[in-house]
């Protein structure tokens, strides 16, 4: 019999939750900056660079000590620093949700 009282973590569970769905619904920078970091993976997968540092980006800036968006982002030739301005942050979050809206209609 399992703990009803352990806490669901989607990214060990059989079934993974959609990343976009942790996104609108979860708090947790720890699954939300998984949840980016897969979105990444994807648009990398797609050769879409701008998408996949955006997404590694936000990854590292929600949870440092993950070092799967640093290797990535260095990969991708990019410097894995912590963006100083948080509305620069919001904003870039901001478009991109922007962007998922439209393409879901």
């Amino acid at each position: 019999m399992q703990d009803s009282s352990a806490q669901h973590d989607p990214w060990t569970d059989p079934v993974r939750m959609d990343p976009v769905d942790i996104l609108a619904e979860d708090a947790d920078p720890v699954l939300r900056s998984r949840a980016h970091a897969e979105l990444a993976r994807r648009a990398a997968a797609r050769n879409d660079v701008d998408q996949a540092t955006l997404h590694y980006r936000e990854a590292f800036d929600l949870d440092p000590t993950d070092e799967t968006p640093i290797e990535a982002l260095h990969s991708l030739g990019v410097t894995a620093q912590p963006r100083e301005d948080p509305e620069q942050r919001r904003s870039a979050f901001a478009r991109w949700l922007h962007g998922l809206r439209r393409t879901a209609h």
